[in-house]
């Protein structure tokens, strides 16, 4: 069995009051068993952490079941619905809580979850998918303004997902399998684009490459690049 983690126990720890021994129907809507009182459900709190994934990451979703006083409710069960796709997923509720582990979609996004039982409906609470490692794109030069322009394609995770905006980029020059200069900027848009004075770039055997993350493309520099007018 999974442990719930620590930053959702801390905010679900309750302690449920000893009460009367046996069995029998106490106030309204209650029910009195060994050691406690249950009653009627009057709210539910829904807790969804992280609040930001990557594709594929754990999503843990807990639910407390309440009294009008703020004691666990005699609930059994809840229901946990996914507003984006519709599915729906049941939870045995232990003690005033019920605890569900989902998988995070392959599409980046913004989940929204809500929780349901006994006519009684949480507050929605909200995941944000976003998009995992770069893992493709393609690198390109060209003239542009009396420098060398470097541009990407849209750069994307392994899902297709493009990849978030400041997300670091390293453009490096090599020549003989040395890095003679390198440069950093950050992606916008799910692309990167970065001028190089032509004064910066070897007039020969020079190639261009840019990493991403673990992603790393680069190519040849054409030597005819930066001479000539614009």
């Amino acid at each position: 069995m999974r442990i719930i983690p620590i930053y959702i126990m801390m905010s679900l720890m309750t302690v449920v009051p000893g009460t009367v021994q046996g069995q029998s129907k106490g106030q309204e809507g209650c029910l009195i068993v060994p050691h406690k009182t249950l009653c009627k459900t009057e709210s539910l709190n829904l807790y969804v952490g992280p609040q930001s994934v990557e594709p594929g990451e754990d999503i843990f979703i807990a639910v407390e079941t309440l009294t009008a006083a703020n004691d666990s409710s005699q609930a059994s069960s809840v229901v946990i619905i996914d507003e984006l796709t519709g599915q729906r997923y049941e939870a045995p509720v232990v003690q005033g809580l019920a605890y569900i582990e989902l998988k995070a979609p392959n599409q980046a996004g913004r989940l929204t979850f809500r929780a349901e039982t006994d006519n009684v409906t949480s507050q929605p609470a909200e995941v944000l998918v976003h998009a995992g490692q770069a893992a493709s794109f393609d690198i390109h030069i060209e003239k542009n303004k009396g420098q060398a322009f470097v541009w990407t394609s849209i750069i994307t995770d392994k899902f297709g997902n493009f990849v978030d905006d400041g997300i670091t980029a390293t453009i490096e020059l090599v020549s003989d399998d040395t890095v003679y200069a390198s440069l950093q900027t950050s992606t916008q848009g799910g692309r990167i684009g970065l001028h190089i004075p032509c004064g910066e770039i070897k007039k020969t055997q020079s190639r261009i490459r840019a990493r991403i993350g673990y992603a790393v493309q680069e190519m040849n520099i054409p030597t005819y690049l930066c001479g000539g007018e614009i």
